[in-house]
């Protein structure tokens, strides 16, 4: 196979910088990507092209193009243009691929491309397992979920949260950085970072989602929006205020309760004695993009405003090891209901289309 290119580096907030093309310019470097699920390197002609999505396939014959055209969903760049390593909103360049199993995917960083072909099952989602609770498991799990909702306020005060924002403190190797959510339920949620003079971050509204940077934001695919909205699911201030949503439903097994919120599942350890949530565990990507168990230890709870009670501190655990790059914050402040949450998810004034 060709030697592959790379041009660009992943950073969780660059999903413009991996995919942007210029207009008419194959992906895969010109290859024929019917042939190249089989393993033959065949440069495609100007003349047989396909345009779907954001790129744009040559073929080197009217029958590789055909069976392109009947099965686009096996012989296109999978994932949505992702970088198969590090997962959507993280984009990938559509001229640096490997083949794995007969289907293509390309990555966004030449770390990306040794990481991913040295083990491709370690970066790529398995099936999710069953939801099949019993009527016992389902009333165990609501009187856990009560006791929690007593603990920290009652459920009346957490139903009346329709929307809200959270500030964040984040360690990272270059600094700290701070990260504000605003959310607006059921599937409004902007994440933007601050690090010294950069912002960066994602909305999703259901018009649709941007990736933004420096006030300027350009569309994600819906399955990066996806993404992005399940992320935010997994936080334990989201699946409180969730909780009487119809798209929400729990269940007890053993001594946690799984929770599945918009078919986002994630698993709380809430403390006996106190009724706080000590832990939200999810499976996700880790810091070097490998699926494992995510775990977000929850500590130092206090008055967040609102009559609820609210947690200060997160730490982050990737497969039992702590310290998940990332995962790990203290809140500055949270704010229940708003009255500015439009303006905050008002979509970027410039938008570039992809």
């Amino acid at each position: 196979m060709r030697n592959i290119l790379l041009l660009f580096m992943c950073c969780a907030a660059a999903w413009g910088q991996g995919t942007r093309r210029g207009a008419g310019e194959p992906a895969l470097q010109g290859l024929d990507p019917v042939l190249l699920t089989e393993g033959r390197d065949v440069d495609g002609q100007e003349s047989l092209t396909v345009q779907r999505g954001r790129f744009l396939y040559r073929f080197s014959s009217e029958e590789t193009r055909a069976k392109f055209t009947r099965e686009p969903d096996r012989y296109a760049i999978q994932l949505d243009g992702a970088c198969a390593r590090m997962g959507p909103p993280t984009g990938g360049n559509a001229d640096a691929f490997v083949v794995h199993e007969g289907r293509i995917y390309i990555m966004g960083s030449q770390e990306c491309y040794r990481h991913f072909k040295a083990a491709p099952a370690k970066f790529l989602e398995g099936a999710q397992p069953e939801w099949t609770p019993t009527a016992e498991q389902r009333a165990k799990g609501a009187e856990l979920l009560k006791k929690s909702m007593d603990a920290l306020g009652g459920a009346d005060r957490f139903s009346a949260v329709k929307a809200y924002v959270e500030t964040r403190k984040l360690e990272s190797p270059r600094g700290v950085q701070t990260v504000t959510r605003a959310a607006l339920l059921p599937a409004s949620v902007r994440t933007e970072t601050k690090f010294e003079q950069n912002s960066f971050g994602n909305l999703v509204t259901p018009e649709g989602g941007f990736n933004v940077f420096r006030g300027e934001g350009q569309r994600l695919p819906e399955s990066f929006t996806r993404e992005v909205l399940n992320t935010w699911r997994h936080d334990v201030l989201a699946i409180l205020v969730a909780r009487s949503g119809k798209e929400f439903d729990a269940f007890a097994a053993g001594d946690v309760v799984k929770i599945r919120n918009h078919g986002t599942v994630s698993t709380l350890q809430i403390d006996a004695a106190t009724g706080e949530i000590k832990s939200v565990a999810f499976r996700g990507r880790g810091p070097g993009g490998e699926y494992g168990e995510v775990r977000i230890d929850y500590s130092d709870y206090r008055d967040a405003g609102g009559g609820v009670r609210l947690p200060f501190k997160a730490a982050g655990v990737f497969n039992g090891e702590a310290g998940s790059r990332g995962n790990t914050w203290t809140v500055e402040s949270y704010e229940l209901n708003p009255a500015d949450i439009a303006a905050r998810l008002k979509a970027p004034e410039k938008i570039r289309e992809n």
